[in-house]
């Protein structure tokens, strides 16, 4: 994202919040520009257009972040756990490996075992969800990290152009 694209979604945002107009936004552009670099433009727009349909306080970096990956999952996202439960279910059993959607699906399966999701004699749903949820988490922190240390390494690159 160019810092102009910031500049409209900033002028789109304070659109929606008439009592900011005459403060001056361009350290918020600023700050627009570098942290959502990662994403289109496009997306950032639809997911600020999202944000302003309800929003009460004028839109945060996480907010359109967390917009955007509402609009738009990435393809190898997890899926939420009530679906991985229900995948799970479905497929579990003792007599044949499963096939998940997703890698994260069977390596909370492995963590309790497929023996004992078969063999339970109790409900052992909130057990995985935990532990899928756990372990989404983690790839979730995983990905932003990797976007964040990427952010900051082009950061790096753009100050440090032109020294030596």
């Amino acid at each position: 994202m160019t810092l102009d694209q910031a500049k409209q979604l900033v002028m789109l945002a304070l659109a929606g919040f008439p009592s900011m107009q005459d403060r001056d936004m361009l350290a918020t552009a600023r700050l627009w520009e570098k942290l959502l670099s990662d994403l289109e433009y496009e997306l950032a727009e639809a997911a600020l257009a999202k944000i302003l349909m309800t929003a009460r306080f004028f839109p945060t970096v996480a907010d359109i972040r967390e917009a955007a990956v509402a609009l738009k999952p990435r393809p190898d996202e997890a899926p939420p756990a009530a679906d991985a439960w229900e995948e799970v279910r479905k497929k579990i059993s003792p007599y044949r490996a499963a096939e998940w959607s997703h890698p994260l699906i069977g390596r909370a399966v492995s963590v309790i075992g497929g023996r004992t999701l078969c063999e339970a004699e109790y409900d052992m749903s909130r057990r995985f969800m935990d532990i899928y949820e756990t372990l989404r988490r983690r790839q979730k922190d995983e990905v932003e990290n990797k976007a964040v240390a990427a952010i900051m390494r082009a950061d790096i690159r753009q100050l440090t152009q032109g020294i030596g």
